[in-house]
């Protein structure tokens, strides 16, 4: 949605093959200065490993809910990072923590 998405205005980080993982433990943020405090993060991680998912316009990016990411805070005076996520979960998914996804719409 924005020309480019940067390191100033803090693009996706991703760690390639964490997907393969499964589940992983998460805890409480710990890195205020970058995140917000409502956020959580993977408990455990080398966070070394991880790579720029550098965008530009028009760009789209899929990937496993597993697959483990984050990204910055905005830093440019003048630019936003907008995004527009979606999220596929199936009709027989078992979610346990958000009651707000335990409804079922018919998609007909």
């Amino acid at each position: 949605m924005e020309d480019s998405v940067d390191a100033e205005n803090g693009y996706l980080w991703v760690m390639p093959g964490t997907h393969k993982l499964g589940l992983l433990p998460h805890g409480a943020v710990k890195n205020l200065e970058e995140h917000e405090s409502w956020t959580e993060e993977t408990e455990g991680v080398d966070t070394q490993q991880q790579i720029p998912v550098i965008m530009e316009k028009g760009d789209i990016l899929l990937f496993s809910e597993l697959l483990i990411h984050s990204s910055n805070k905005n830093r440019s005076k003048d630019r936003w990072r907008r995004s527009y996520v979606c999220h596929y979960i199936r009709e027989d998914s078992q979610v346990l923590h958000r009651e707000d996804l335990r409804q079922k719409y018919p998609l007909y």
